[in-house]
């Protein structure tokens, strides 16, 4: 009878000293901060990390960077600098670049990182997108492609279409959402009246071409 009172009391103890011991893993928290993400390159060259919305995401024992932006296209004049932006949302104006032929002025840019001693590869990534002629969320999911610059042209979108995208970079850990990281991108369609204005001036000089030629002047 002794025997099993001691059993009884030794097996209590150690659920007790278990319940102790255990400390439940905190779930993961996110913190956002806007400005320069040191070491994003953004899988190119002479992209602008300075105006990147950066989540900050601790989980367990590994600390996840998610970055996000949105900068001119190159070759246009102004690389180097990112978008005019109010916080997280960024403006631009619809159009296509010099080159090559069809793409947006503009790029969207997502960064992935992870503190020493942590691995990627225990996540998942997708980028989630809306905007102008799509008509629902459009999920990109980005294999171990951590970092990227990329175009609305390669998602079949139209660059010559205003209004507003959204860009949303998930992560997940074991099919469980750990944090996101949001911006967006505000495009205006261009103005119908500039348009009309210009037209007007080029049709203006092609009269003054023509006039020239018929008087036998060079205005090259």
């Amino acid at each position: 009878m002794k025997t099993k009172l001691f059993s009884a009391l030794t097996l209590t103890s150690l659920l007790g000293a278990s319940a102790v011991l255990a400390t439940p893993v905190p779930p993961p928290t996110t913190t956002t901060s806007f400005g320069t993400l040191s070491g994003a390159t953004f899988g190119g060259t002479g992209i602008p990390n300075t105006a990147v919305e950066i989540a900050t995401i601790a989980n367990g024992n590994d600390t996840l960077t998610l970055g996000l932006t949105a900068t001119p296209k190159y070759p246009n004049p102004v690389v180097g600098l990112p978008l005019p932006n109010v916080g997280n949302t960024f403006t631009t104006t619809a159009g296509q670049g010099l080159s090559p032929a069809g793409f947006s002025t503009w790029n969207f840019d997502y960064y992935i990182g992870i503190s020493q001693g942590g691995s990627l590869a225990n996540y998942v990534f997708d980028l989630l997108v809306t905007g102008p002629g799509l008509a629902s969320t459009l999920t990109l999911p980005l294999g171990t492609d951590y970092q990227d610059s990329s175009n609305i042209k390669y998602l079949g979108l139209d660059p010559n279409a205003g209004g507003q995208y959204s860009f949303e970079l998930e992560a997940f850990q074991a099919g469980a959402l750990v944090g996101t990281d949001t911006i967006n991108v505000s495009v205006a369609a261009p103005d119908a009246t500039s348009t009309v204005g210009l037209l007007a001036l080029s049709l203006g000089g092609l009269a003054l071409v023509r006039f020239a030629k018929v008087r036998g002047q060079n205005i090259a």
